[in-house]
């Protein structure tokens, strides 16, 4: 074991703490972030660069497959029967992400 229960105790604290001050400062952050953003938006700029800073603020899309929808699919008799016939790895359509995290309250 690398720390024992009085330094677990005492980090555990520290933690909280740190937490504590981080939700401050992010509440405090938000509305300092609209004004930059509304900034932007009135400026019409997407990117600024400024002393000692730089700005991007634009648009981006991302897609994402619906499990369930690809599943549908994959379930059509049609679609089964394409893939089981050219034999298609369909394991490549799902990504697994294993997490651990660490939640202190």
């Amino acid at each position: 074991m690398c720390i024992n229960v009085e330094e677990l105790n005492k980090n555990v604290v520290t933690i909280k703490n740190y937490k504590s001050i981080k939700k401050k400062a992010d509440e405090k952050l938000k509305p300092l972030e609209q004004t930059v953003k509304d900034f932007m938006d009135e400026t019409g700029q997407t990117k600024y660069i400024g002393y000692g800073y730089s700005i991007s603020y634009k648009e981006m899309e991302r897609e994402t497959a619906i499990k369930e929808k690809v599943l549908e699919f994959l379930n059509i008799p049609q679609i089964r029967a394409v893939v089981d016939t050219e034999g298609i790895d369909t394991s490549v359509l799902f990504k697994t992400t294993v997490v651990r995290p660490l939640r202190i309250s």
